[in-house]
């Protein structure tokens, strides 16, 4: 059987959100500013209410692909 804990359904979306924005982060130190997008894009469809994709994804659309470092900060 499956030996995992059970998450409550709201944890389990923020932690898909935050796993895209991670995938996100990684984009961005490729430069590949698309694959951020998208990324982030995904983190919103899993959970809405995640302000780090959200912030990240206004960034992204304002400048140039930001860096890694600049995504973490959002998590201060």
């Amino acid at each position: 059987g499956d030996l995992l804990p059970v998450l409550p359904l709201a944890a389990d979306r923020r932690l898909r959100g935050l796993y895209h924005v991670a995938i996100a982060m990684a984009a961005c130190a490729r430069a590949d500013r698309l694959a951020a997008v998208a990324a982030l894009e995904t983190a919103l469809a899993h959970d809405p209410a995640c302000l780090e994709a959200a912030t990240a994804l206004e960034q992204l659309r304002r400048t140039a692909t930001p860096s890694a470092p600049a995504i973490q900060r959002l998590f201060s």
